[in-house]
């Protein structure tokens, strides 16, 4: 399918209400200045968006790249995530979206969804060197971890450094090595869990930073 944005179209009386506004929301998500704006649009629009178009997939997409640095409003969209998870016809787009339905179930202290959420992008993406596999594999390594699981958490954040390592994913590589520190400091391996700390401190500063 096309990832390109949809076409700009005037609000006409036969598609006033959802459609016309989500035709006006594209026109602002297409402009920098506006994207704030766009995203706090198609939160509020969130139920009239059909995953299962190629138009709703595009503003999923867009949702899953900009959501984050709008505060609050990751909160109300896990019910379009898990939607589009489920009908995008885009493999890449569905397998983002559980991997963002499942850090939400995870943040609202819903364990046992994220866990199932992330098996089932970890089943699908496996062997595929995706983004959406790295994401899986640190965000189910904190779930084990939140639950006391140290072995298995140890054992998938190595997994998901090896992965984000080979992808060139700086930040991935930091959180997965933190994890694996704090399953080796409940395991009393002290000098290895710094040792997992100097690694994620060199990945950080191997991220780049936005303006440079």
């Amino acid at each position: 399918m096309s990832t390109a944005s949809p076409a700009a179209s005037e609000d006409d009386p036969a598609t006033a209400g959802t459609a016309g506004s989500l035709h006006t929301l594209d026109a602002l998500a297409r402009d920098p200045a506006r994207v704030q704006d766009a995203v706090a649009g198609y939160v509020a629009a969130r139920d009239g968006i059909d995953p299962a178009t190629d138009d709703g997939a595009w503003r999923v997409a867009f949702l899953l790249d900009h959501v984050p640095q709008v505060p609050d409003a990751f909160d109300d969209v896990e019910p379009l995530f898990a939607r589009a998870a489920a009908t995008c016809r885009s493999p890449a787009i569905a397998d983002r979206a559980l991997v963002a339905a499942a850090s939400l179930a995870r943040s609202r202290g819903d364990h046992r969804t994220a866990y199932a959420r992330l098996r089932e992008v970890m089943a699908r993406c496996r062997g595929a060197d995706s983004s959406a596999e790295v994401s899986a594999c640190v965000n189910l390594a904190w779930v084990l971890s939140s639950d006391g699981r140290m072995p298995e958490a140890f054992v998938v954040a190595g997994r998901a450094a090896r992965l984000a390592e080979a992808r060139g994913a700086h930040r991935a590589l930091a959180i997965a090595a933190t994890a694996r520190a704090a399953a080796l400091r409940e395991f009393g391996c002290y000098d290895d869990a710094h040792a997992e700390l100097d690694r994620a401190e060199a990945a950080n500063a191997r991220e780049p930073h936005p303006g440079t």
